[in-house]
């Protein structure tokens, strides 16, 4: 820094003085002056001029610097390393003082018969006892804490019964090496209150219950405050608290407190909840990390009473397989909320539910957002009772048993899920593990849009809406692959299940599940624009099945492809079918066509297979010679065979035409038509009379070229 020059002043080699040269007048043109403090308080005269003076105590002692400028004292320094700026005659930093009230810890090493020390901002060591012999480090800070509002530490106190802030607008922040570290047998709370006060500021030091020398930690959290109005706890690590499962010993546990932050913390070993919050407004949980607690991770709410609390971008996670786990995230009563961005993992698959609603306390949840969180290792993905227009979307979740359940309150009203949206979900279930739930449940409930999520190898059903009562759902775009039964069941009214890929179902039991199933009683639903294909070894029963006492369904545009027996089962008398490929339904009216191809006596000029899973009624024939075959005798035979070979071919359509002309000819019209009936065809799947094939006879057709025609309905 030598040479640089700070406002027109040419920066000088900084002055170090003693107690030898107390009191010391700094010459104009200095800017730093070293002060070693040993043996005696230093005085400090500064000039009043208009560029900074640094003024820095060196020793590691109980005096201090005395700064003066103009004959008013304006600063003292007491720290080691601490330092004061001075410009034109004002205070414009003060390290690490600034902007606190008080220092503690600046003296000796915790613990050790009093040598931690409270001191306030000029050096002065606090009245009442602190810094005497057998004064403990509790006391020291506890006294401080009643009196100032910001504090600072930076060593290790050792706490043997809870520090109880009473003051508003208090912070204590700790440095670097800060602990709070519970003393042997105390068996206590680290930080409690409850005192009505507002905006406590906790920050930036370490929580060590000290578990190994606590046997008994039952219900005893780290830091326990309530009521509280602006409470922000940040950058706090807390640990070793756990002593064995249900001890109930919350890390962080705020009750009846708003506007309540708790962020960027670190909590391991605790033998019930990471982070709680009861009856909680306007308040978040963000960005923390959570390990290895013996129960849940974060619980908000578990009272009757309403919270809004944002749950964003926490880790939260189990690493010992030893412990099992309950929840990860658990809620009730939950309004206005977002659960977002958090990632949660078990390590080895035993955790329960990641996100669940208490089912004893919930009676609703009214909108929620629960988005964009990744979910590892659990039973179930997400839970909810009583959900009401809230919104589940673009999570991932690799499950073992349930991905999404949306249920029914079991208190107060009984709330059913209403007006919810589940969309652009990912859920993987881990096929190794036993499981029987289902990717996306919805119990009851009316107007939720289920939409546009994966789900791959659910242990039992893909989506279902499972309770009659359901209206106005719909359930569009999702793709479910290799359901162990049904790809989605509905059982309910007026709703739509449309555009759904829904592939190998029946993974389970071969020839049992459905593609859809419209269970029994529902009415009025649309079934529309869905693919339904099974092409593995274990196939669906049906692509899509109406169960008992369904009817008024409207079932159209669907393609059905590789079900076992039927396409579509129908049960209703007023459900109508419009253009399902892979499915005509009884009179519906289709036609097919296709080229005739030239051969020698005894080809085949074309072969039809009937392309329906339901037997058919051919209506009408017709074939048109656009060229002749170019040999005099050459002649067609049309009619139902076996095969594509025309294996027992009849001619029930056709009996003789003469392809050495050109010509079109119906088979209604007899000579050389042969029908008088519509004409019965099996299904695709059936081994006998399921083809249309017509055969060159007599002599050779090499130069033929024309069409084939076919009407038809379902049978």
């Amino acid at each position: 820094m030598s040479g640089e020059h700070i406002r027109g002043i040419p920066r000088t080699y900084e002055k170090e003085i003693t107690l030898a040269d107390t009191p010391y007048t700094l010459s104009v043109g200095f800017n730093c002056v070293k002060v070693d403090t040993t043996g005696g308080n230093v005085r400090v005269n500064l000039p009043n001029v208009n560029y900074p003076i640094d003024v820095i105590k060196t020793s590691s002692d109980s005096y201090i610097v005395t700064i003066w400028v103009s004959g008013v004292q304006k600063a003292t320094v007491a720290g080691e390393l601490s330092k004061i700026t001075i410009e034109n005659s004002e205070v414009t930093a003060d390290e690490p003082w600034y902007p606190y009230d008080v220092i503690v810890g600046i003296a000796g090493v915790s613990g050790d018969g009093g040598e931690i020390l409270a001191k306030d901002r000029f050096g002065r060591v606090i009245a009442g006892g602190r810094g005497v012999a057998g004064t403990d480090d509790r006391t020291v800070l506890q006294s401080t804490m009643d009196i100032y509002h910001r504090i600072y530490f930076n060593d290790e106190l050792v706490i043997d019964s809870p520090l109880v802030p009473s003051l508003n607008n208090q912070e204590l922040r700790g440095g670097p090496v800060a602990c709070l570290k519970m003393s042997d047998a105390s068996n206590n709370h680290c930080i409690s209150s409850s005192n009505a006060i507002s905006d406590l500021h906790l920050h930036d030091f370490e929580i060590d219950m000290n578990r190994a020398n606590n046997s008994t930690l039952y219900g005893k959290s780290a830091i326990l405050l309530g009521p509280v109005d602006g409470v922000t706890i940040e950058r706090v690590y807390i640990h070793d608290m756990r002593y064995a499962a249900g001890q109930l010993n919350s890390a962080i546990n705020l009750v009846n407190c708003a506007n309540a932050h708790i962020r960027y913390c670190s909590i391991d070993t605790v033998g019930d909840y990471g982070i709680a919050m009861y009856s909680c407004i306007r308040s978040s949980i963000e960005n923390n990390h959570i390990k290895d607690v013996a129960a849940h991770g974060i619980v908000v709410g578990y009272v009757a009473t309403r919270s809004t609390v944002d749950i964003v971008g926490n880790t939260i996670k189990w690493s010992e397989s030893a412990l099992a786990p309950a929840d990860a995230i658990r809620i009730a009563n939950l309004d206005f909320s977002s659960i977002s961005r958090n990632k949660i993992s078990c390590f080895d698959s035993n955790g329960s539910v990641a996100i669940v609603s208490e089912s004893s306390y919930s009676d609703y949840h009214d909108g929620i957002d629960i988005g964009f969180n990744k979910i590892d290792g659990f039973i179930t993905g997400i839970s909810l009772y009583g959900a009401i227009n809230s919104d589940i979307y673009n999570n991932t979740a690799a499950i073992s048993s349930s991905g999404i359940m949306l249920r029914k309150s079991t208190i107060g009203a009984l709330i059913a899920s209403t007006g919810n949206g589940i969309s652009e979900n990912k859920i993987t279930f881990d096929t190794g593990i036993a499981g029987s739930g289902d990717g996306i449940t919805v119990d009851g409930g009316s107007d939720n849009d289920i939409c546009n999520n994966f789900i791959y190898d659910s242990r039992a059903n893909g989506i279902v809406l499972s309770t009659s009562g359901c209206v106005n759902n719909t359930i569009s775009g999702n793709h479910i692959y290799r359901s162990a039964r049904t790809g989605v069941v509905y059982l309910g009214n007026y709703g739509i299940v449309a555009n759904n890929i829904i592939r190998e179902s029946s993974q389970l039991l071969t020839n049992t599940y459905r593609g859809i199933e419209l269970s029994s009683g529902s009415i009025y639903n649309v079934i529309n624009g869905n693919e339904v294909i099974d092409t593995l070894a274990a196939k669906s029963q049906c692509s899509i099945l109406e169960s008992s006492s369904c009817d008024y369904n409207c079932i159209m545009h669907n393609i059905l492809i590789g079900a076992q027996y039927r396409s579509i089962y129908p049960v209703g008398t007023n459900t109508k079918f419009f253009l399902n490929r892979g499915y005509i339904a009884p009179g519906e009216s289709r036609s097919a066509s296709g080229v005739l191809t030239a051969g020698v006596a005894n080809a085949i000029a074309f072969a039809w297979h009937n392309p329906e899973l339901q037997d058919i009624l051919i209506k009408k024939v017709t074939i048109r010679i656009t060229t002749p075959g170019g040999t005099a005798g050459s002649l067609l035979d049309v009619g139902i065979a076996d095969d594509a070979a025309g294996t027992n071919r009849g001619t029930e359509f056709f009996d003789d035409i003469d392809l050495n002309a050109a010509a079109i000819v119906k088979s209604t019209v007899a000579t050389p038509g042969t029908q008088t009936v519509e004409v019965f065809c099996q299904d695709s799947v059936s081994a006998t009379d399921g083809w249309i094939v017509g055969q060159i006879l007599v002599a050779n057709a090499a130069s033929l070229a024309g069409s084939y025609y076919i009407e038809y309905e379902g049978a």
